[in-house]
């Protein structure tokens, strides 16, 4: 019966838990926030019965072959270590925000799951105790609210990273693409260039050619003309005669 487990319970344990075992919650100031709050997360608590224990059910044990799903900052870290073997493609901005205290906060964070201590046997589902339940239990979940915001903005800061890195690769390599197609409109001018030098060597040989070969031909009709002069003096000296 309820009585003889309460009984049980304050036999078993030495010392009843007191409100002062427990740190204060930091509730909300303003008294319509703080109850809206409370109804929206504690209305399935508000159901169980006052005095008694909640049933609890046998925890089924996971399938080991079914892998668990990565929690969000495991998300966050994976996208963080994706950056960080790209960071030397990244602007030095972008740099410093990913190596920024935040990002290494969260980095630094073990990957564990938190989880709600099962109660001890023995002490009374008592209005205290329920009552700091569910102190707790609005105490982890602000902590979990607010692990979640950071999550969140980490994930935005990760994706406009992501973006960066993208448009980063995109211009580096359309800058190789630049840079190839200018070699190659190089190289093919520099071949044009050599290709017009060797025929205008060709052509300035054979104008050699010809000048020397002119040269010759004037050399011939001058000794030619001497021929001439001199036989037309000595046609002169035999008239004179």
């Amino acid at each position: 019966s309820p009585s003889a487990s309460i009984s049980q319970g304050e036999s078993s344990s030495s010392v009843p838990p007191s409100l002062s075992d427990f740190p204060p919650f930091p509730l909300h100031p303003h008294p319509r926030v703080r109850a809206r709050k409370s109804t929206k997360r504690l209305r399935h608590l508000r159901e169980l019965p006052a005095h008694h224990p909640t049933p609890t059910t046998p925890q089924s044990e996971p399938d080991a072959s079914i892998p668990p799903s990565p929690s969000p900052q495991e998300k966050v870290k994976q996208k963080i270590n994706r950056l960080l073997e790209d960071s030397h493609l990244l602007p030095a901005a972008a740099r410093e925000i990913l190596h920024s205290p935040d990002i290494t906060a969260i980095m630094s964070i073990p990957a564990t799951t938190t989880t709600i201590e099962k109660m001890p046997p023995g002490i009374p589902l008592t209005p205290e105790v329920e009552e700091l339940m569910k102190r707790k239990i609005l105490q982890l979940e602000h902590d979990l609210n607010q692990k979640n915001a950071r999550c969140t903005r980490l994930e935005r800061r990760v994706e406009v990273l992501t973006d960066v890195l993208l448009r980063e690769r995109k211009y580096k390599q359309r800058l190789l693409k630049d840079r190839e197609e200018m070699e190659k409109q190089r190289n093919e001018v520099m071949r044009k260039g050599e290709m017009e030098l060797e025929s205008e060597r060709k052509m300035v040989e054979k104008l050699k050619a010809a000048v020397l070969e002119r040269d010759g031909e004037m050399e011939k009709m001058t000794r030619r003309l001497r021929v001439i002069k001199e036989e037309l003096d000595r046609l002169r000296m035999s008239k004179e005669q």
